[in-house]
């Protein structure tokens, strides 16, 4: 149990990570972010829910935002890991 609220954490964070590079840094609209990954409009939006993180996705997604997908995930930690519940010093 422990290790799927950890999984939905951890998709939770990078979706917030994606919706805020889309829609704050590239002003992009869901619609356009799919077609620049080449995935439907849905993915993204599960994506930015948190209901969908798989690897394949994402990295079509960081590179429509024309970086690799480890530096998206360096983005949403540095950004977001602090205020994941259970961590020590998370903001509450």
């Amino acid at each position: 149990m422990k290790k799927n609220s950890e999984k939905k954490a951890i998709a939770e964070v990078l979706g917030f990570a994606v919706r805020m590079r889309r829609e704050i840094v590239e002003e992009w609209t869901q619609a356009e972010l799919a077609a620049r990954a080449n995935v439907s409009q849905s993915a993204i939006s599960l994506i930015e829910r948190g209901e969908r993180a798989d690897i394949a996705t994402l990295s079509k997604v960081a590179a429509a935002f024309r970086m690799p997908l480890w530096r998206l995930i360096k983005h949403a930690e540095a950004e977001h890991i602090p205020r994941m519940p259970g961590k020590a010093g998370a903001a509450v």
